[in-house]
């Protein structure tokens, strides 16, 4: 399992310095690659525009018309995901807006408002994976209704959104339809923890979480070979979305 990670700038906060990009970047990295299994290589960068200048091909034409944070954080997205993969190659955007990635490898990638945090693997190690991070910060009561269920752990609220948006990464890459919140179901112990699909009897997602730099993150390893596209639903529903800062 390798680690990677990088370097960028450090940004003033609130008329303070921030945490150097070296420390955010490489601390983050570390914790994630502390609950990573074997054969998943995992790293984390700051988000910069210089990495604009490392996009290839295609991937300019995706972000060409957007605004210059969302490029920012594309483009340091593409760059990560190229250093966990092991491959310099471009990786364009799919017709379902998600990364095309080379044959033979699974990956996952998220961002807060200052660093991405990526897994990848080979098809024959993992069948999905999933990431999130999250700053360490209280959900509103209206997004914790949104997110927890009753039946789910008692862990932090922030814990339990990015358990499960790391978990329905995996399961929208197996082919899962649109599921909210509510259709997934958090049993944590310690930093191992289990997200059910309610509705789809048998179906669990096994991950771990990982906590550090004022963050909270989410790793999901599907490795079981019978969690496949067979599990295909509907897409549905069930209660209103998360608030796109929360997304």
């Amino acid at each position: 399992m390798s680690v990677l990670q990088d370097v960028t700038n450090v940004r003033p906060y609130g008329g303070r310095v921030e945490e150097s990009s070296d420390d955010l970047a490489v601390g983050i990295a570390a914790a994630v690659r502390a609950v990573a299994p074997d054969g998943v290589s995992v790293g984390a960068r700051c988000i910069t525009p210089d990495d604009e200048r490392m996009l290839r091909g295609h991937e300019h034409t995706a972000v060409r018309s957007v605004l210059a944070g969302r490029r920012s954080e594309f483009a340091t997205g593409r760059v990560l995901l190229r250093q966990v993969i092991g491959r310099d190659v471009a990786i364009p955007v799919g017709s379902d807006r998600r990364p095309q990635l080379p044959p033979g490898v699974v990956a996952s990638l998220a961002h807060d408002d200052r660093v991405a945090v990526a897994a990848a693997t080979a098809v024959t190690t993992a069948a999905a994976l999933g990431i999130d991070i999250e700053p360490m910060s209280a959900l509103t009561p209206a997004e914790l209704a949104i997110v927890r269920r009753p039946d789910d752990s008692d862990v932090e609220p922030i814990a339990v959104f990015v358990a499960k948006e790391a978990a329905y990464k995996a399961w929208s890459s197996l082919g899962g339809g649109l599921i909210d919140h509510h259709a997934l179901r958090l049993r944590a112990d310690g930093d191992h923890f289990v997200v059910d699909v309610v509705d789809d009897e048998g179906f669990s997602l096994p991950g771990r979480f990982a906590r550090g730099h004022g963050r909270w993150i989410a790793l999901v390893v599907v490795t079981d070979p019978k969690l496949t596209i067979a599990h295909r639903t509907r897409p549905r529903r069930l209660g209103p979305a998360m608030p796109p800062d929360r997304r």
